[in-house]
């Protein structure tokens, strides 16, 4: 097992590297909330990896979230920045998932002209390019922290968001539906 190296508080040993979430409830998450969940999943680990140096760290934290698209270079580097302070070599193609996240939303965004292929084909790669990086989390502290506690459980917030997303869809089917027939 790699030690870690000077200087790193001790207590800092036993805390889990980025939000410990596990992959199950993750894809629930996600998918669950048709991927607005990404946001808070990308919050509380921008949250847990870059906040003893900040005045702000949960503005910080939610601008970055917010902006996933343009921030996702920042949060890999982040996380190969804290697993590199324990000389845990974790290296992702930084700049290859970057562009390709942003590229899919734009693609998504503004050229898929709803064609619903191609908005959910992009919509699937770049839960799979968010879901390499969790994985990458979840694997680390599986096998550097191996008594982290991970969220299982569902919060009402949470239940209560994907209740909400399925009464979003349903609405906005219904009105599709409701303007196509008259």
């Amino acid at each position: 097992m790699n030690q870690p190296s000077a200087p790193v508080d001790q207590s800092d040993l036993i805390t889990p590297f980025g939000y410990p979430i596990n992959n199950k409830k993750f894809w629930i998450m996600t998918i669950g909330t048709t991927g607005f969940w990404l946001i808070y999943w990308a919050y509380r680990n921008f949250k847990a990896f870059e906040t003893k140096t900040l005045n702000h760290p949960k503005l910080y934290a939610f601008m970055h979230a917010f902006f996933l698209n343009i921030s996702l270079h920042r949060l890999m580097s982040l996380i190969e920045m804290k697993t590199g302070d324990y000389r845990i070599n974790i290296r992702f193609p930084k700049i290859i998932l970057s562009i390709a996240f942003l590229a899919l939303s734009v693609v998504e965004n503004y050229f898929s002209k709803g064609i619903l292929v191609i908005e959910l084909s992009c919509q699937v790669l770049r839960l799979l390019i968010a879901f390499y990086i969790q994985r990458t989390i979840f694997d680390t502290n599986q096998k550097y922290r191996p008594e982290t506690v991970y969220e299982t459980k569902y919060s009402w917030k949470e239940i209560g968001a994907i209740i909400l997303t399925v009464i979003f869809i349903l609405g906005v089917n219904g009105l599709k539906s409701i303007s196509s027939t008259s």
